[in-house]
């Protein structure tokens, strides 16, 4: 039930349809940052219960999203789980190779107030919006469900959910990811392409520390990237042409296992799976508007990005503190 007054429950000053990560985080930034009485409604279509759930992937986040993060009052409950990246290095070589050269690094330090970069688990991150969404009493969560249709005048926009219930606000929100019902309906079209790549993405356990250090392997078929979590265990994000991938998904976990040695390499000793392992299509799309009448597009509704450096999230993040 969505956590709304009786008196003008369907009136909102922003409806943000999606409730992924940039979703929450506007909802929380304009309900911190807006004057008082200011009213938010956010549509999600998963039911809270799957919130969190079993998602292999973890994320890295930039400085401005950890600070956004920081202003929201959240760091503090994700700081004890997130990793700093103290070093990255790249490497760029033959799968068959012996040796992988250094062919450039870097110390990941930003200033004396952090880190560049830290890495946290997809699931940390959402419970923590989750949280904050719920203890925000002018935020009225409709879940699950979803924006259906809308019409917009020159003063308002006025949303119908798949719930039959109807929603008005000053401005509607797109959030509702990159095949967005929202940015269709506006008229918004899209450039993009995809990559004849899949994202495979799953987390090992590893016999030595990996001391902060991100390693990104520039292989034939697309990067490998090892990416350091709390304690010995990292975060894989490995590219991979689409029929081998396709023939690697399908494999038992001791073929998988195989496959994924052939990639990781010794350096952090003997490793086993630490989680489930889950494959991604990758696109590139870029909307040709951000923004419609009483309509705006943040997160994968405005862009869609190549998973390599871990820019999708931050991006979008950057459109909430734009927003």
């Amino acid at each position: 039930m969505p956590k709304a007054k009786a008196e003008h429950a369907d009136q909102f000053d922003v409806a943000i349809a999606g409730g992924g990560f940039a979703g929450r985080t506007l909802a929380l930034a304009l309900t911190k940052l807006a004057p008082d009485g200011f009213r938010v409604a956010l549509v999600d279509a998963e039911p809270p219960q799957a919130i969190g759930g079993d998602d292999a992937r973890a994320l890295a986040l930039s400085a401005a999203t950890k600070n956004l993060l920081s202003a929201l009052g959240l760091w503090p409950g994700l700081e004890p789980r997130a990793q700093p990246i103290e070093l990255i290095e790249i490497t760029d070589s033959p799968l068959d190779s012996v040796l992988r050269p250094h062919f450039l690094g870097f110390e990941a330090e930003l200033d004396q107030n952090g880190k560049s970069a830290y890495l946290v688990e997809h699931g940390d991150l959402m419970r923590a919006l989750s949280a904050a969404v719920d203890k925000e009493k002018s935020i009225a969560v409709f879940a699950p469900d979803s924006v259906a249709d809308f019409e917009r005048d020159s003063f308002r926009a006025k949303a119908r959910l798949g719930s039959g219930k109807q929603i008005t606000a000053t401005l509607l929100v797109a959030a509702d990811g990159k095949r967005s019902r929202l940015r269709e309906k506006a008229g918004i079209k899209c450039v993009g392409w995809s990559y004849p790549q899949l994202g495979i993405v799953t987390t090992v356990a590893h016999e030595r520390p990996h001391r902060g250090k991100a390693v990104q392997h520039f292989l034939p078929s697309g990067p490998f990237a090892i990416l350091p979590l709390q304690g010995n265990r990292s975060s894989i994000v490995w590219t991979e042409e689409k029929a081998a991938a396709e023939a690697i998904m399908a494999l038992d976990e001791a073929g998988f296992i195989i496959e994924l040695a052939k990639r990781f390499g010794h350096r952090l000793g003997e490793f086993t799976l630490a989680g489930p392992h889950q494959g991604f299509p990758l696109d590139m799309q870029i909307a040709r508007s951000f923004i419609a009448d009483r309509l705006a597009l943040i997160g994968d509704a405005a862009h869609v990005v190549h998973p390599l450096a871990g820019q999708g999230l931050n991006i979008g993040m950057r459109d909430v503190a734009a927003l």
